[in-house]
């Protein structure tokens, strides 16, 4: 499973950004022209000098640092108007049009400043895979992504989505070995941590996988109920019954899916009597199914209750 959420995320993780768009210009300081063309936007001239580009240029990739894309948009489609052959601005367009989550264009853009000047390159092939990925086109990802790790070995953003796609392609070892090199990003995503951890099960690293998931620590319902579900597999079931109960004091949206996992979890460690009352709060709120009923029934037996366990199967 790869998380969406979590690759969406990352785009503030991209920076500082790659400075190869604006290598071997002036970095000159700004004029009162370009102070005034830039933050009162006047009609644009019908040229610009390269001191006025590049000032133009420092002030987009200030914006997308700051994570103003929205800014970095503008500016940057009116400098593409005048000058359509400029590399590094169409390069900085398709970074903030890929972090605005306008994927199309930003290919378009990317594509352009891989045409226009073959030292961005590297970069291109970056935002090119990452919009791949989060567009869902998992091997134009991975075309693009192994393009820049061969020339970036050692960038860790490469080796966290190369590692989810492994994940997504069960290839555990491999996803191990890209999410190794890019761990001082997992403290910072717990859901990512949680794919790292299943890799290292799924790859027959378990004990470390169990130390991984364990040492998660968050507030979020959904991902205290999936490292419940994680570690209740790993038969670990008092820590995943702890889990659950942090799920559910955290507003779990399935209330009756998160109690019965709580319940069945108390039935395997013998605990019958904190079992019952998650399992009849279900049938009162009837919901329950035959599954239910079943461990209901179970639970009942266990506790010497046999009328009421042979009305619940």
């Amino acid at each position: 499973m790869i998380w969406s959420a979590a690759s969406a995320s990352l785009w503030r993780y991209l920076t500082p950004l790659e400075r190869k768009s604006t290598q071997g210009l002036s970095m000159r300081p700004l004029n009162l022209l370009v102070l005034f063309c830039l933050f009162f936007h006047p009609a644009w001239p019908q040229d610009l000098s390269i001191v006025e580009k590049n000032s133009y240029l420092r002030q987009a990739n200030q914006y997308i640092e700051e994570g103003k894309l929205q800014e970095a948009e503008d500016l940057l489609l009116d400098f593409v108007n005048i000058d359509d052959r400029h590399g590094g601005a169409h390069y900085l367009l398709g970074i903030a049009l890929g972090g605005l989550g306008k994927l199309e264009k930003s290919e378009e853009h990317l594509l352009k400043a891989l045409e226009l000047d073959e030292r961005l390159a590297t970069g291109c092939w970056k935002f090119l895979g990452i919009n791949a990925f989060n567009s869902g086109n998992l091997e134009k990802a991975k075309k693009y992504l192994n393009l820049f790790i061969k020339k970036a070995p050692s960038d860790p953003i490469g080796h966290l989505f190369l590692a989810q796609l492994a994940v997504a392609e069960q290839k555990f070892t491999l996803a191990v070995e890209h999410f190794r090199q890019s761990e001082e990003f997992l403290d910072r995503d717990p859901q990512l941590k949680i794919l790292f951890g299943q890799a290292l099960v799924e790859s027959d690293q378990v004990e470390e996988g169990k130390r991984i998931l364990l040492a998660i620590q968050s507030s979020d319902a959904q991902i205290l109920f999936h490292l419940g579900i994680l570690l209740e597999n790993l038969g670990l079931h008092v820590e995943a019954s702890d889990r659950f109960l942090k799920s559910r004091s955290e507003g779990y949206p399935e209330m009756n899916v998160v109690d019965y996992n709580l319940a069945l979890t108390y039935f395997k460690i013998g605990e019958l009597e904190k079992s019952l009352p998650f399992l009849e709060a279900i049938v009162e709120n009837r919901q329950a199914d035959a599954q239910v009923h079943s461990l209901l029934g179970d639970v009942y037996r266990g506790l010497k209750q046999n009328e009421k366990a042979y009305s619940s199967f």
